[in-house]
C-alpha cells in the first residue's frame, strides 16, 4: 500500500498536467472483477474501515459477507485496480441484492487512496452489464465522512429520498463513454 499510495503523487502529476482522460489513455489501467473468489477478509477490512466513499457504513464481518456470498438473492463483487505506476489490489467492495424488479447495491466502498481515477462510476457500469440491471438504488447514509461518495451518486442519479438513490442507467454510460474505452477489464 505504502509503494500505491507514493504512486499517487505520479498519478496526481498526471491528471493535473493532462487532464484525467489523458492520464486514463496513457496509464495502462487495468480492473479485475471478482464475482467468485472473493477475499472476504479485504472485505471485511474494507467495509469496517472505508469511510470516504462508503453508501452505507453496513460494517460486515467475514462471517456476514459469506452468508450474502451464499444467498441466492445477493452477490459479492470486489474490484481490482493496477496501472503503469502500481498494483493497488483489491479496492472496491460491492454488495448487492438482486429483486425480481430491480437491484440494490447496500455497500459500495472504494478505497481512498484509489479515489480520483475516474473508476468509482465505471466499477457500477460494470455491475449493471454484468447482471444486466434495468433498475438500480444504492442504499447510502449521508454522513459529513462520505462526501466523495455522495458527490458521485448525485451526478448519475435519477432521484433520491432519505435512504437510497435510483441510479439513472444512460447517466452511467453517459459520465464514463468518454474513457471507458481505455480501461482493460477482467473478469473472474
Amino acid at each position: 500500500r505504502f509503494i500505491d499510495i507514493k504512486s499517487n503523487i505520479k498519478r496526481d502529476e498526471s491528471k493535473s498536467n493532462s487532464g484525467l482522460i489523458n492520464y486514463i489513455k496513457t496509464s495502462n489501467l487495468k480492473v479485475e472483477f471478482t464475482f467468485k473468489n472473493i477475499n472476504f477478509k479485504r472485505c471485511e477490512e474494507m467495509s469496517n474501515k472505508t469511510n470516504q466513499f462508503n453508501s452505507n457504513y453496513k460494517r460486515y464481518n467475514q462471517k456476514k459477507l459469506k452468508e450474502l456470498f451464499k444467498s441466492n438473492n445477493n452477490s459479492i463483487v470486489t474490484f481490482s485496480v493496477s496501472d503503469k505506476y502500481s498494483n493497488s489490489g483489491i479496492i472496491s467492495l460491492m454488495a448487492i441484492q438482486h429483486k425480481k424488479l430491480f437491484h440494490i447495491i447496500n455497500e459500495f466502498t472504494i478505497s481512498c487512496r484509489a479515489l480520483g481515477r475516474g473508476l468509482e462510476t465505471f466499477f457500477i457500469k460494470k455491475v449493471i452489464e454484468k447482471f444486466s440491471i434495468k433498475s438500480l438504488q444504492i442504499n447510502y447514509i449521508k454522513t459529513d465522512r462520505n462526501m466523495p461518495f455522495i458527490n458521485t451518486v448525485e451526478k448519475i442519479c435519477l432521484k433520491r429520498n432519505k435512504n437510497n438513490y435510483q441510479i439513472s442507467i444512460q447517466k452511467v454510460k453517459n459520465n464514463i463513454s468518454k474513457y471507458e474505452k481505455f480501461i482493460k477489464t477482467k473478469y473472474n
